[in-house]
């Protein structure tokens, strides 16, 4: 494993963690980042701290939201990006 140099009181770091899959839900968030250290090269020292984005956890856990619920009254099929009177944004079909 490559060395890492020692840090000097105060200073900070933000190391990226490569190689991290997509994720899917059911998935272990803890397995996928150590596999991706180990990938790199990388392992964790006293003192490190690791910061996780809501995203891969909440993919993790099969949290999901559609990007536009349309009005059940509006039934008009959508063949290409449109505007949704429900919400006012862009629809994909």
């Amino acid at each position: 494993m490559p060395s890492t140099p020692t840090v000097k009181t105060g200073e900070l770091r933000a190391i990226p963690v490569l190689g991290i899959r997509d994720v899917f839900a059911g998935d272990s968030v803890a397995s996928l980042i150590v596999d991706a250290l180990a990938f790199g090269g990388l392992c964790f020292h006293d003192g490190d701290i690791l910061v996780v984005k809501h995203k891969i956890v909440s993919k993790a856990e099969g949290r999901r939201v559609e990007m536009c619920i349309r009005d059940r009254s509006y039934s008009a099929p959508v063949r290409r990006p449109a505007c949704c009177p429900a919400c006012n944004r862009t629809c994909r079909s």
